[in-house]
């Protein structure tokens, strides 16, 4: 018996006992779900422009990106769901040939009674204190005052230069995210105006040019990102990440990321926007005009999303809670038949639970056709993907590990007991104990049926190749039951 060992030498002659540690028989280590959030950063923050930063602390993050930058406030929302993963951000400038989006409020008055004005901006609330008698100039000149005393506070503010009782509103980044970002009087209930006072919403537009993500693209290098989050849903972006993601995806890259961005818009925008996509690689949410910025939205999907895969990708992610998303108002929550339709287009929904908690309903991917166009629902459901990524993680580290320095040999040959051989036959039996191994945890099915089709054979032309084709059943999600209940009368 000839026992190879990977470090003790050969050709010791002076006394000498050597021990070496060998790793090869030992449970290979699932992948840890990491996330990646992209976005913009004010001047003010240190972090470098396109260059990947870890983030740890929410309290760094102001300092880091700008306080009241897009960027800041989605890894705010990312840490607050899940802090133990390994987190990232690149930060993005501002197109310098974007366009600031721009908005207003006009309030009119004056209040016969003394109350309290709300407003929202991107689902922050300030409180404006009216006395009774104050003049609509007196109350614009307030909620400037309240904007500007908030730094974190995602626009900037100022009284009209013609109509005292007009507050102008600016995006404090460009780009055309930014008209998307939610401006409105009153959200809670318990929200009134005072008496003889209205407030006059001009939401945010005008906004243009998102940033160019060539460059963050270029600075995630070969790390694995398994989460993407971005805000941005605009057709050069989207392209842009969905090539990246596909060649990362491919067997000679295998460094899977999956993005979640999310978008705003009547049904029919979002029903077009989700038809122009059909990649297996990004899943687009609807917002269903929450008043949360989409950037917290996606960043909180995103965040939610790894947590799950984390403990287990097979498990289904509904019912997931979004506690850093605020609920859309009644009025703007899409239907079950609306939502359903938008499944079909390629977008994926949130809804609103008990006690107004929105929770992930349902998370697919724009992919829908084949190359061919035809009807395609294999890469539809983001759990598969999330799923399969680990299982290539897993196998890969399984040879990688316990056979890296193996010879390839046939079946049938006598060798020496312990020689480092790797055959047909023992590829087999190691593929098949990972799969029923993987079956135990829940995350693929009819181990009988892999066993007896799976193939592993030596490479017809290449000596140093051992193929195989693994037939995986990857496990199902329970989404609907159909039940019929008979009864007697």
């Amino acid at each position: 018996m000839t026992i190879q060992f990977n470090l003790v030498p050969g050709n010791l002659r002076v006394p000498f006992f050597s021990t070496e540690f060998a790793s090869g028989n030992s449970q290979t280590a699932s992948q840890v779900e990491s996330i990646l959030l992209i976005g913009q950063k004010l001047p003010g923050g240190s972090a470098a422009v396109n260059v990947p930063v870890q983030i740890t602390n929410p309290a760094a993050l102001d300092a880091l990106f700008g306080q009241g930058s897009m960027l800041s406030s989605m890894g705010k929302a990312s840490l607050q769901i899940a802090s133990g993963l390994p987190t990232w951000a690149i930060p993005l400038s501002d197109n310098s040939a974007g366009v600031v989006a721009a908005g207003s409020i006009t309030i009119s008055g004056p209040a016969t009674k003394a109350g309290i004005l709300a407003v929202y901006i991107g689902g922050v609330q300030y409180q404006v204190a009216v006395a009774s008698a104050d003049t609509s100039q007196v109350i614009a000149a307030a909620l400037v005052a309240a904007l500007s005393a908030d730094g974190g506070c995602f626009v900037t503010a100022a009284v009209d230069g013609t109509n005292l009782s007009k507050v102008n509103l600016q995006a404090k980044h460009k780009g055309e995210v930014c008209n998307s970002l939610d401006v409105r009087v009153n959200y809670y209930s318990d929200d009134v105006l005072p008496a003889g006072v209205t407030a006059a919403v001009a939401p945010l537009s005008g906004g243009g040019g998102n940033p160019s993500l060539t460059a963050a693209i270029s600075g995630m290098g070969e790390t694995q990102y398994d989460l993407i989050s971005m805000p941005y849903t605009d057709a050069q972006s989207l392209t842009a990440i969905e090539n990246e993601l596909e060649d990362r995806w491919g067997p000679v890259r295998q460094n899977d990321g999956k993005l979640i961005t999310a978008a705003r818009g009547s049904f029919g925008t979002l029903a077009t926007l989700g038809n122009s996509r059909n990649s297996k690689q990004d899943s687009i949410v609807d917002d269903q005009s929450s008043p949360s910025p989409l950037w917290v939205i996606c960043a909180s999907v995103a965040a939610a999303i790894a947590l799950s895969a984390e403990n287990d990708p097979a498990m289904p992610l509904q019912t997931l809670a979004l506690p850093t998303v605020l609920a859309p108002v009644l009025l703007d929550r899409r239907t079950v038949e609306e939502r359903n339709l938008l499944l079909y287009d390629g977008i994926s929904s949130f809804k609103t639970a008990a006690g107004d908690q929105v929770v992930i309903e349902r998370i697919i991917t724009t992919y829908k056709t084949n190359a061919l166009g035809a009807p395609d629902t294999s890469y539809l459901s983001l759990e598969k993907l999330l799923t399969l990524s680990l299982l290539r993680y897993e196998y890969n580290a399984l040879f990688a590990t316990k056979y890296a320095r193996f010879k390839l040999g046939n079946d049938g040959t006598k060798y020496g007991p312990g020689q480092s051989i790797m055959t047909p036959k023992l590829g087999k039996s190691e593929i098949i104990k990972l799969y029923e191994q993987w079956a135990l945890r829940g995350l693929v099915q009819d181990t009988d049926i892999f066993a007896a089709n799976l193939i592993v054979e030596r490479n017809a032309t290449d000596p140093d190749r051992l193929d195989s084709l693994v037939p995986a059943h990857v496990m199902d999600q329970l989404r609907v039951m159909g039940t019929q209940i008979g009864f007697l009368v």
